[in-house]
């Protein structure tokens, strides 16, 4: 998966399309355990709500009922965690790169 990745980001690169791989953590799931670190939402969302309208990552939504997620004060980085925060900070340099869900990068 990490290689798929890194090739993929060299692939779609001219396209200006950003792809890297996250580490989820230890987490708190069937495979994970009760003795893992964290739990999902943790990982994933951090502070956010849950809506069914809005823009998501700049591009409109295709259809309301299709769930979205947006910070309190809207697209305001400062208040997610996890991988969404990732995510939404990525920039084009970032792509073909290894990161933790808090956003540190990790060695290939």
């Amino acid at each position: 998966m990490n290689m798929s990745g890194k090739c993929l980001s060299a692939d779609l690169k001219e396209d200006g399309i950003i792809v890297c791989t996250l580490h989820p953590g230890w987490v708190q799931t069937p495979i994970g355990g009760g003795g893992a670190l964290i739990q999902p939402k943790e990982s994933v969302e951090g502070e956010v709500l849950f809506c069914d309208a809005y823009i998501f990552c700049g591009l409109e939504k295709k259809s309301a009922v299709e769930d979205c997620i947006i910070s309190e004060s809207q697209y305001s980085l400062n208040l997610l965690s996890g991988m969404m925060k990732v995510i939404l900070g990525m920039k084009a340099e970032d792509s073909g790169k290894f990161f933790r869900y808090s956003g540190n990068e990790l060695p290939w």
